[in-house]
């Protein structure tokens, strides 16, 4: 990579993958290694999230949902916390926000979609890793469990069917990992293509 995209903060270095589509892959692997801590913020370079939907061929859409709520619910309750923000609903505006950057995958054998994620935080959450998977793990979502049940009509004396959705303990999980700077970097993006960046949704920001 050159100079001038190494200075750069990561989100603006993906983008500019775009433009060259050969080796996607270690562009990705050299912005994570090459991007620098700057305006307060600084990415956690030794850890990676988890988080598994548990459920066969849950929808990557539907994963993206789930971990973009997520992301609002940490931001607006740590921010808070540590007083980087006065009011909760100001979180999207802070330069001091959580970043995910997510790698979508799914398993081979029990195709269950899941994504490994870096982030980047202000510094003052820079040794509270923990604390912020434990929060995250407070915001899984619920297991919508769909019921389909029989009822009478009291007019009519007939039967019909009716589905209803009950939610239920979540079935997500959220594991944090710590391996060294480089294994975070190719274990995260392994199932990343090496080339044609375009058209495909298996990375993220929130």
């Amino acid at each position: 990579m050159n100079n001038d995209i190494k200075e750069q903060p990561i989100t603006t270095v993906i983008c500019k993958m775009s433009i060259d589509k050969n080796n996607t892959r270690e562009q990705f692997r050299d912005a994570i290694r090459s991007v620098r801590d700057e305006n307060n913020q600084t990415y956690i370079k030794d850890h990676f999230i988890t988080i598994t939907s548990n459920q066969t061929n849950y929808s990557i859409v539907q994963l993206k949902k789930d971990i973009r709520l997520i992301n609002k619910n940490i931001n607006k309750k740590l921010l808070s916390k540590y007083r980087l923000i006065k009011n909760k609903r100001h979180y999207k505006l802070s330069k001091d926000r959580i970043v995910f950057f997510c790698f979508f995958e799914q398993s081979k054998d029990k195709l269950l979609t899941h994504s490994h994620m870096l982030i980047r935080v202000p510094l003052i959450l820079k040794n509270k890793i923990e604390e912020i998977t434990e929060t995250i793990k407070s915001y899984l979502p619920p297991f919508k469990n769909k019921i389909k049940k029989r009822y009478k009509n009291k007019n009519t004396n007939r039967y019909y069917s009716k589905v209803t959705t009950i939610l239920e303990p979540t079935k997500h999980t959220c594991v944090l990992s710590n391996r060294s700077p480089s294994i975070v970097r190719k274990y995260s993006t392994k199932n990343m293509p090496k080339d044609n960046f375009e058209n495909n949704d298996n990375f993220d920001v929130f």
